[in-house]
């Protein structure tokens, strides 16, 4: 089977009845294996792709074989050991999404995830590569403007520049036009701008017909995505 370089895979994904399904170990294996020419592979999903019980053994399984991996994830309960356990896996690149910088934005759109946990978990992963003498894996913040949190996307690339990420995507930028207030849309993404160009991080705005993570080619919307489902 071949692929383009970038692939992606959903290591934790739901079945039609509504729970978590983890993808199968030896069916990552053959498909990592199988498909010639994978440069990058992206794991992401609509669950926390931590979740799964041997997501460090997927990881470590495709960088021997020299892949690039990246991920999308909080980072879920990332205490020292298993931070360190994280970077010695050779991941790549971690995408964090971020639903603002305040507690209470993430109150109200984070879902059971909370602001000071990610921090907490953001810290942890700074702290062991630290320990460990090594700047991967990179970093990297991703937030979906809303209206509610849109104010706030001046303080994401503050703090992307305090936790020395590589920088902010916003994707679906193209999306957000549907504000009822679009001249307070522009107002916050110019002084998103102003403050990037000033703290020298990297802001993306990404249209939704060519949403990628960039430069991490691991994650454009339109690579082939498989699921242990097996659907894209």
């Amino acid at each position: 089977m071949e692929l383009p370089g970038n692939m992606r895979l959903e290591p934790v994904a739901q079945s039609s009845h509504g729970v978590p399904t983890f993808m199968d170990f030896e069916e990552f294996t053959r498909l990592v294996t199988t498909s010639r020419g994978v440069e990058e592979l992206h794991l992401h999903g609509q669950h926390e792709p931590m979740w799964h019980p041997r997501f460090l053994d997927m990881v470590a399984y495709a960088s021997h074989l020299g892949i690039l991996v990246s991920t999308e994830s909080t980072l879920g309960a990332l205490g020292p050991r298993r931070a360190e356990q994280l970077i010695r896996s050779g991941l790549h690149v971690v995408h964090v999404p971020l639903a603002g910088a305040t507690e209470e934005t993430w109150g109200r759109l984070g879902g059971r995830m909370r602001f000071h946990r990610v921090v907490r978990n953001i810290q942890s992963l700074l702290d062991a590569r630290e320990r460990l003498g090594t700047r991967l894996p990179r970093l990297r913040l991703t937030v979906a403007v809303t209206p509610h949190n849109v104010e706030e996307i001046p303080d994401v690339v503050r703090l992307a520049r305090h936790w020395e990420a590589e920088g902010v995507t916003i994707p679906h930028a193209c999306r957000v036009l549907q504000f009822d207030d679009e001249a307070r849309l522009t107002r916050c993404i110019q002084e998103a701008q102003r403050v990037a160009g000033e703290l020298r991080v990297d802001l993306q705005l990404i249209p939704s017909n060519t949403c990628s993570a960039a430069p991490c080619r691991a994650c454009p919307c339109e690579t082939p995505s498989c699921s242990p489902r097996g659907n894209p």
